[in-house]
């Protein structure tokens, strides 16, 4: 069974979504997770979750962001992509499926993070990314490290399914109240004239 979870916001007659549960996995904006790459399922690919969808006709849809693996990437761009086998490149490539091509859920984390976690090279659903690929210029950039959750971070957004909407709404205002604080303008008293 699939379905959409929280409040919705309407645009252009489609409904967009914080979370999707699929088959019993929940996914939230921002996660990563294994695609299936057509009908088959034989094939997977990663991507991001950028939004989810319920459209016209109540199909359930997402918006992602395709992740490369180095393999992927022009091997004269990109150096040692042997050497990290876990390494996935975020791309400006962009699509829309069908919710039910969700395959499974995937941690990817910063480098630094990846680095530090001892059972990270273990663990085969964790990935690190440090890059970007522009896939139309076939360059290569270095993302900054905050551009990815670290492991905790990314464990309790994918555990606190059982959060209501309101406390993870709660929870973004008050990061972007810490992140931009408001300056207090100073009382200035008016001067009268006598």
């Amino acid at each position: 069974m699939i379905q959409c979870i929280g409040t919705s916001e309407k645009k252009k007659g489609c409904k967009f979504y914080q979370a999707i549960d699929v088959y019993g996995t929940r996914y939230n904006i921002g996660d990563s997770a294994w695609i299936k790459l057509g009908d088959n399922g034989e094939s997977l690919g990663f991507v991001r979750i950028e939004n989810i969808i319920e459209d016209r006709n109540s199909k359930k849809l997402v918006n992602m962001r395709w992740y490369k693996k180095p393999t992927e990437v022009l091997k004269e761009v990109v150096n040692n992509f042997l050497e990290f086998p876990r390494e996935l490149f975020i791309t400006n490539l962009y699509d829309k499926k069908p919710a039910e091509y969700l395959s499974g859920k995937i941690s990817v984390v910063s480098y630094s993070t990846y680095r530090k976690e001892e059972k990270a090279k273990n663990h085969k659903h964790m990935y690190f990314c440090r890059k970007a690929y522009d896939t139309y210029s076939k360059q290569i950039s270095v993302l900054p490290d905050h551009f990815f959750p670290s492991e905790d971070e990314a464990d309790s957004s994918s555990s606190s399914s059982s959060n209501s909407d309101d406390e993870s709404e709660t929870k973004s205002r008050k990061r972007k109240r810490k992140a931009s604080p408001q300056s207090k303008k100073p009382n200035k008293k008016r001067k009268t004239k006598r």
